[in-house]
């Protein structure tokens, strides 16, 4: 389980529970419909035991109904509570990948600013700091390796610093951002306009949660 999966699951949870009730009381509606088409009040001599059950199925059909409107109603209330859930994670993920000055690598520091350090060494230096997730030497090797790209003295060895610099720009959580957003917000919302998507919610997400 991913650092960020405890949002993925907060959204599981959010959608479960709306598209739950909405199953629910539109299945009990559609129920009390079809006992109200198959025992509708008449007017005139009917017995006293049809009577009853008509009257008692147009009652339980305008309960439904009610019912149902209401929840339809309030869909639109639960893009807010996803939004919660959203400025939640966003937050966490900058927290995450803020810069940090208990993080700083002070002998790494002395190197960028040597100005001995070859392309190959930048690269080396960024797949460290990446294997021990420290995101402000990743950004500051980033930073350092745009700055002298262009002093290379070869294509390779630019092409090579433009690499290891593009890393440290995608060192701010954005991906993660943009991946609930286009994955776990847009479904919600997709579903929210169709509940009938919501069958497929489990395995459109499972790629989510083994990212996040």
């Amino acid at each position: 389980m991913g650092i960020f999966n405890e949002f993925v699951t907060r959204a599981d949870a959010l959608a479960d529970e709306t598209f739950t009730e909405y199953t629910v009381t539109k299945r009990r509606f559609e129920a009390a419909e079809r006992k109200r088409a198959e025992t509708p009040v008449k007017h005139g001599l009917v017995s006293a035991e049809y009577a009853v059950r008509a009257a008692k199925a147009e009652a339980d059909y305008l309960e439904a109904r009610e019912k149902y409107e209401t929840v339809k109603r309030g869909l639109h209330e639960k893009s807010s509570q996803m939004a919660a859930i959203r400025a939640d994670f966003v937050a966490a993920v900058a927290g995450h990948f803020a810069a940090d000055p208990a993080k700083l690598d002070k002998a790494t520091l002395a190197l960028l600013e040597s100005g001995i350090l070859k392309p190959g060494e930048y690269e080396r230096l960024m797949a460290s700091a990446e294997k021990d997730e420290n995101f402000t030497m990743i950004r500051l090797i980033a930073a350092k390796a745009a700055e002298v790209a262009d002093k290379a003295p070869t294509r390779e060895g630019e092409a090579t610093l433009k690499a290891v610099a593009m890393r440290g720009r995608n060192a701010d959580g954005a991906d993660y951002i943009r991946a609930f957003d286009n994955c776990v917000v847009s479904l919600f919302e997709r579903c929210l306009r169709n509940p009938s998507l919501y069958s497929s919610w489990d395995m459109l997400m499972q790629p989510v949660r083994d990212a996040l």
